[in-house]
């Protein structure tokens, strides 16, 4: 068997072919499948929304009269962070 096997993989044909679909299938339907999870995301109300914005637009107004008044080179670590990330977030 292992003869013909081997001279029928060589010319091209696979002749276990059905038998490895049927096996594929017996161990796919016994494979333990993922719990699926469902996450909303809430929009924030309206005033928490501005109220978060409003407190951001004021750290920036504070890091950039910093700038103005002593120059890039006086700002800490933090602030530049801080700079950054609010200068490559979406409007």
């Amino acid at each position: 068997m292992g003869w013909i096997y081997m001279s029928q993989l060589l010319a091209g044909r696979d002749i276990a072919s059905g038998f490895n679909r049927i096996m594929d299938k017996l161990f796919t339907v016994f494979k333990p499948r993922r719990k699926l999870r469902v996450k909303y995301n809430f929009p924030n109300p309206e005033y928490e929304y501005n109220q978060k914005k409003m407190v951001q637009q004021d750290e920036i107004n504070r890091i950039l009269d910093k700038i103005g008044q002593s120059g890039y080179d006086s700002l800490t670590v933090e602030e530049k962070d801080t700079l950054f990330k609010l200068s490559k977030k979406k409007k």
